[in-house]
């Protein structure tokens, strides 16, 4: 699946609410952040999403509410009041830049559980989506269980 500005709004017809995310690459000389996420409990797909042309990255890693690496939402950007197109679009030496048309850059804000956000400006998304395989499936399950029943013993509560 290829998003980009003129169809950007299908970014919201990819489930990755839950999916487990671990980090993201960036590669400087191709300007290109790229990630995979396993969405165990929505889909049961690996997605690996590249953003292609990046502009621009900002990123909040607090933990303001608690720990996590579970994607909550990612969002589409209002792009024109956001700051740091701001900052790119004012900046003195755009004329210079690779910038060519900034009516084509687009903007993805992800929110995990932890609170955490990365935001990313860039040209296009490319989105690749694979199936988990069911071994993969039942080890996850056999561990998140494993997690409940620990979570009982430390709380002493009754998890069915």
């Amino acid at each position: 699946m290829l998003i980009n500005y003129k169809n950007l709004e299908n970014i919201n017809d990819v489930q990755v609410h839950d999916a487990a995310f671990k980090g993201f690459v960036y590669d400087f000389s191709k300007k290109l952040i790229s990630f995979t996420v396993k969405n165990y409990s929505q889909s049961k797909k690996t997605l690996t999403v590249c953003f292609n042309n990046v502009f621009g990255l900002e990123m909040q890693a607090c933990d303001f509410w608690a720990g996590g690496d579970v994607i909550v939402s990612w969002t589409p950007v209002d792009i024109q009041s956001n700051l740091l197109y701001q900052n790119i679009i004012n900046n003195e030496f755009l004329s210079q830049s690779r910038v060519e048309d900034p009516d084509k850059m687009i903007g993805l804000l992800i929110t995990l559980n932890c609170g955490d956000e990365i935001m990313i400006l860039c040209e296009q998304i490319v989105i690749e989506e694979t199936d988990i395989d069911e071994e993969e499936l039942r080890r996850v399950e056999k561990e998140h269980d494993k997690r409940l029943k620990q979570m009982s013993r430390l709380y002493n509560t009754s998890i069915s």
